[in-house]
This record gives structure tokens, sequence and C-alpha cells, in this order.
């Protein structure tokens, strides 16, 4: 998952130093265009070397991406990644995660390794590029429902959740790291991040493909204990799901509705900050190209250790109840941030430093959100979850659509500390609008529509022998 979103968010990075080439002028006569000389034509640096057509005409042969050519592609994924989140979420309750997550995988490391030659050929080569990358990170949230539903025992959905969810946080220091190094690296340069990006894709993808399985009742590294604890308080109906959705009585259900509006909220905010953290920290915060790698990668390496942190501590209090303790995550999650969004944009010039330390914190909050909605979401819809997550995932998809949206509405001057501070304001008041309603609705009881039996009809408590070995039998008669 990590590998899929680093090869996804790469170009948040590498749009800083990447130039195309100045197709607008092809057109104009050549004749006989020689290399300027530029102690007689005052250039920009980073323009050169550039090409003379004329005595009054200088063109440099490449130029930076333009703000409309960047939304573009941002788009793309964005656009990819809301068509391929439902099907991939019908695929896995159709066919399982094992065989389609790979497929999910494979493609998105071939798109990435593709990239530099799709870039070099032009915008519609780099769109398609692009639109595959999306493709594949469709899949990325379903299959943390659906792994979620099958692996985890409903007393360490928070733990599992927090793991899975580290994805996030893992590519993006991952990415801006690796990509601030290769890039200033004056032998390789921008291209080689994708080229090592593809190739670390490939392992984990092949260690899934051999090590992953649908039913870990029957996984031959699992032992009875263990399938015990598994499979415990779940119904049958959850263990041997027969492959049908009903998707007509989980969008008749209010709280998914609130647990999508939470997400909405968390996540737009969150990459948000996210795709734009590097412009910030370079444009405002004025470090250079390595800095901005490193000081824009530090609050995900931060967030890795409290998001697990934080998932296991919402499994390990007892003091509380399960609903409260989704209330009290949620709100440090949603308001917390908020809270550090409104305080980021009124730290003084001088203390860049502090702003770093602000938004570190901010993404340090996000991490309690597998406890909150995300945990809400698994408990209310059990053998479902993946199907809610998916439209996680869908929300997210669009984000990238709202992100360079809010962007262009609200950023017209990247260096203006005053504009990006209307823009963080403004997300702070939805994150405490989109907790208000969480608190006041939501509930840690499975809905009416897990506890059906396959066939259509309910199966009272239908929760599941605690014996081992007779948990194992009635899974396996369904799947053998």
């Amino acid at each position: 998952m990590a590998c899929i979103s680093s090869n996804m968010i790469a170009l948040n990075f590498t749009q800083i130093l990447m130039r195309r080439t100045n197709w607008e002028n092809a057109s104009f006569p050549t004749n006989s265009p020689i290399l300027v000389n530029t102690s007689d034509v005052h250039l920009e640096e980073d323009v050169l070397p550039v090409l003379v057509l004329n005595s009054s005409h200088v063109v440099p042969p490449t130029v930076p991406y333009s703000a409309r050519e960047k939304s573009m592609l941002l788009y793309a994924v964005g656009l990819a990644s809301i068509v391929s989140t439902f099907p991939f979420s019908a695929m896995y309750t159709r066919f399982g995660a094992r065989l389609v997550f790979f497929g999910a995988g494979i493609t998105s490391a071939v798109a990435t390794a593709l990239l530099p030659l799709a870039a070099a050929h032009g915008m519609v080569a780099f769109l398609i590029v692009r639109f595959f990358q999306g493709l594949s990170y469709g899949s990325v949230f379903a299959a943390i429902g659906y792994v979620c539903h099958r692996w985890a025992s409903l007393r360490e959905h928070g733990l599992f959740l927090s793991f899975m969810t580290c994805f996030t946080s893992l590519s993006v220091a991952m990415t801006n790291y690796l990509a601030a190094y290769i890039s200033s690296t004056p032998s390789l340069g921008w291209p080689w991040v994708y080229y090592a990006l593809a190739f670390v894709t490939l392992a984990p993808f092949v260690l899934w493909l051999f090590l992953y399985t649908d039913h870990p009742e029957t996984h031959k590294f699992v032992g009875l204990s263990e399938r015990k604890i598994i499979l415990m308080d779940k119904t049958e109906a959850e263990i041997v799901h027969d492959g049908n959705m009903p998707y007509r009585k989980i969008l008749s259900t209010k709280i998914v509705y609130v647990i999508w509006f939470n997400a909405f909220a968390d996540i737009v905010s969150a990459v948000f900050l996210i795709t734009y953290l590097p412009t910030y920290v370079s444009k405002v915060l004025g470090y250079g190209v390595r800095e901005t790698g490193i000081w824009s990668s530090f609050p995900a390496i931060v967030q890795l250790p409290l998001r697990v942190f934080f998932g296991i501590l919402a499994d390990r209090i007892s003091c509380a109840s399960e609903l409260n303790k989704m209330r009290v995550f949620n709100t440090i999650a949603l308001v917390l941030s908020g809270l550090f969004f409104a305080l980021v944009g009124f730290v003084p010039d001088h203390l860049p430093f502090v702003a770093i330390i602000v938004m570190t914190l901010n993404l340090a909050a996000v991490a309690c959100n597998t406890g909150g909605f995300y945990k809400c979401g698994t408990l209310v819809t059990r053998q479902y979850a993946h199907f809610v997550v998916a439209g996680i995932q869908f929300e997210k998809s669009v984000t990238l659509f709202v992100a360079p949206i809010l962007y262009a509405i609200f950023i017209t001057d990247e260096s203006s500390r005053g504009q990006w501070r209307v823009l963080f304001i403004g997300m702070a008041v939805v994150l405490f609008i989109a907790n208000a309603f969480f608190v006041a609705m939501a509930t840690d009881q499975p809905a009416k529509f897990t506890k059906a039996q396959s066939k259509g009809e309910e199966n009272g408590s239908g929760q599941m022998d605690d014996n081992p070995q007779k948990c194992y039998e009635m899974s396996n008669k369904h799947i053998l």
C-alpha cells in the first residue's frame, strides 16, 4: 500500500524540479538556431541553454510545467481512483484480495517505471501513465477493510487499522526523503526517483502473492488457538460471507454517512497538507530543495509510531466503553488537528521551524483517526467494512480534485502566508463540524444487515462457538 501511494505522490516533490519541452514554440521558423551567448543576453540560470530563433526572440528548450498542467496531472490520478474504487471493492467481494491486489501493485510499478519516458513524450502520454497509477491507487482502501475483516479479531480492529493506514505516512516519509536525495545527486536526477520506486514496489507484492491468503482459518501458519482469537464473537454470516453486498441497507444507515463525512473532512485537510507541504516549506518558510525534502517528510515520520501506538491504545483501554473511546479518539484526530491548522498560519516569519513543529503536531493528532471513524466503520458494518472503507477511498480520490481547486481559489501567491492562513482556518471549521456529528451519532453496535444469513434470513445471535476446531470446520465447509 505504501509503495502504491509513493508511486502516486512522488510527483508532489519532483514537479519542483521537472521541466517539459517548450512545445508552444515548436512551430516557430527555426532557420539556423544557435546556442545563445549568455554574455550577450541576460537570462535566468534555470532556463539555460536556450535557442535563438531570430535576433529578437530567445526561446528556452524546456520550461516548468504550468499550474494548469500540474492540476491536470493530479486530476488524472483522482479521476482514475474514483473510477476504480468501487469496482475494486466488488472484485474483492467476488474474488478475494490476493490476486486482485497483486495485479494492482504490478500495474502501479510498471506505470511508475514508464513515467519519465511518458513525460518526455508529452502531456497525453504523461496523463495516461498517471491515470494507471490512479487506477492502482483505487485498490488500497477497500483492501484495508477487506483484510481487516478477514484477519482482525473484533478486539483488535484498532491495531489492524493503525498498522494498515500507516501506509500514507510511510509513503510520504519514504518518498520525500528518497526524492530529495536522488534529485539532488547530479549523476542521477528526478527520473531515477521513479525507477527506484518501481523497483522497490515489486518485492513486497511478490511476497504478498506467496504469503497472503483470504482465509486465515486455512492458512498453514495459523494455529487453532490463533484461529479462535480471529473468529471469536463473529457470526457465521460474517465468516462465511457469500459474496453478496446489501448496498441498499448500507446506504440507508445514517451512521455510514456520518463516518464518510468525518473521513472527508479529515482526508481533505490531510491530503492538502501532504500535497502542498513541500510547496509551503519551500515558498513560505524559505527552505532549500534538500531541506524541503527532509522537513516535508518529518511530520509523516513522527506520525508513523504514533499511529501504531494510538491503534494499540484504542484496543487496550478498559476504563471506558468502546463508544466513548471512539468519541475521544475522533475528537483528538479532528478537533486538535483543526486547532493546529488554525495556528500554523500565525507563526511569525522568523520562526520557520516552529511552523514545522505545528504541522508535525497536526499530523500527529490525525494519527488518532483509526480509533475514531475508521474503527466505527468496521464495527458497524463488519463483513461489509470493505465497502464503507472503499467509500473513504472514493472520498480520498475526490480530494485529489478538491485540493487543487482549493489551492487555485485561495492561493494566488505561494509565498503569501496570509492566503494560506485563510484556507487553513476554513479547514479547521469543517473539522470541528464533522466531529460534532460523530460525537452525537456514533455507535459501536453492528448494523442489522450484518447478522443476516447468506440466504437472507436473520441468524439470531449467530455467534461462533468458542471451540476453535468447530470454528475451523464451520468455515471450511463453505470454503472447500
